[in-house]
C-alpha cells in the first residue's frame, strides 16, 4: 500500500471494522522532510460502510483519514495526537465522529465537502437514529470539527458501534496496536 498505513481500495467494503490500531506517522522519509507521515489512512471504496474505532493516530501531517466515494464511516473513541497538518479530509462521504480526542492538531478538517456530524456536546439528537445519545468530542490545542449534518445519522442508523465519553478514552494511546 505504499505510503499509507490503512487503505480500503476503490471497490465497496461493507461491514468493516478497523479498531485498536496505532497509526504512528513518525518517519525519516516524510513528504515535507519534517518526520510527519502524510496519507496515513485512505477510505475511498465506493459506498464503504466502515467503523473506525479506538485507534491512536499519532504524528501525521494529513489525510488521517481521507474519506470519499460515498463511504459511510462511524468514528467513535479515536485519539488524534500531534498532527501538524490536517486530521480529516473528505468529499462525498458520510462521517459520524463522536467521543474522540483531538490533541495538538493544527487543522482538524480541510477540504471537507461530505456530510459530517461531530457533536460538540453530548447530543440526544442521535437517539432516534442510533438508539442512544451521541458523545461529544474533546479538543485540546485543536479547533472543533464543524460538522452538524444530521443526514449522517440515518446513514449510520442501527449499525452504530458502541461509544464512550471522550473523558473515558485516555487509555487508547497506551492500548492501541499490538497489545496481545
Amino acid at each position: 500500500i505504499g505510503r499509507q498505513h490503512i487503505v480500503t481500495g476503490n471497490s465497496q467494503n461493507t461491514g468493516v471494522t478497523i479498531s485498536n490500531n496505532f497509526v504512528d506517522g513518525t518517519t525519516s522519509w516524510s513528504a515535507n522532510c519534517n518526520s510527519y507521515h502524510y496519507w496515513a489512512v485512505y477510505m475511498t471504496g465506493t459506498e464503504d460502510t466502515i467503523t473506525f474505532k479506538g485507534n491512536y493516530i499519532y504524528h501525521t501531517s494529513g489525510r488521517s483519514p481521507k474519506l470519499g466515494a460515498n463511504a459511510v464511516v462511524h468514528m467513535p473513541n479515536n485519539y488524534w495526537d500531534d498532527i501538524n497538518g490536517h486530521a480529516l479530509e473528505g468529499d462525498s462521504a458520510y462521517a459520524l465522529i463522536e467521543g474522540s480526542v483531538f490533541q495538538d492538531v493544527t487543522t482538524t478538517e480541510t477540504d471537507w465537502s461530505g456530510a459530517l456530524y461531530a457533536p460538540s456536546s453530548d447530543d440526544s439528537a442521535c437517539q432516534s437514529a442510533l438508539g442512544r445519545s451521541c458523545y461529544a468530542n474533546s479538543y485540546s490545542s485543536a479547533d472543533a470539527l464543524s460538522g452538524s449534518d444530521s443526514s449522517v445519522l440515518s446513514q449510520i442508523g442501527s449499525n452504530a458501534a458502541d461509544c464512550d465519553s471522550a473523558d473515558n478514552i485516555g487509555d487508547v494511546p497506551n492500548n492501541a496496536g499490538n497489545t496481545l
